[in-house]
């Protein structure tokens, strides 16, 4: 089934995060419920700040949709080493049972600690679906295009 882009930011820098969310509120107007359109404008939000706070490199966000889901999807450039442990991050999310993620976002919060992955844990909560990523290509095997996607039901 064909996804259509309804939302497309191909470069991201400071000045385009600090008025992302307006952007976002702004053009996904059409998202109903509120409820659906507020998790896809949160964890669309929680992927740019990700990536400026741990990457800081160009990102291309897009959100994308078609009769059934809505889908959130960034790629960015990332070095292996972190590729391969935000992966192995990634599939512990999927492989856990919503009541043990909440638990571990709720602990997460109550320590304050740093790098927790709390956002992945949110966004997986949100979503109510598996995380995807996926490495596009490796460039002379230190980095890859890194492509992250959660899907949103709309029922």
């Amino acid at each position: 089934m064909s996804k259509e882009i309804i939302f497309e930011l191909e470069t991201l820098s400071e000045n385009i995060a600090n008025d992302f969310a307006n952007l976002l509120i702004t053009n996904l107007s059409s998202i109903y419920p509120i409820s659906l359109k507020k998790k896809i404008i949160a964890c669309s939000i929680e992927l740019i700040q990700n990536n400026l706070i741990h990457n800081n490199q160009n990102a291309s966000l897009k959100i994308l949709e078609n009769s059934y889901n809505y889908y959130i999807n960034i790629i960015e450039l990332i070095d292996k080493e972190h590729f391969e442990k935000l992966k192995q991050s990634i599939n512990r999310i999927n492989n856990s049972q919503t009541n043990i993620l909440r638990e571990k976002y709720l602990l997460n919060l109550s320590t304050n600690k740093k790098n927790t992955g709390n956002g992945l844990l949110f966004c997986s909560l949100k979503s109510k679906n598996n995380i995807i990523i996926e490495n596009q290509n490796f460039y002379k095997s230190e980095v890859t295009n890194m492509s992250i996607t959660i899907k949103f039901n709309k029922t």
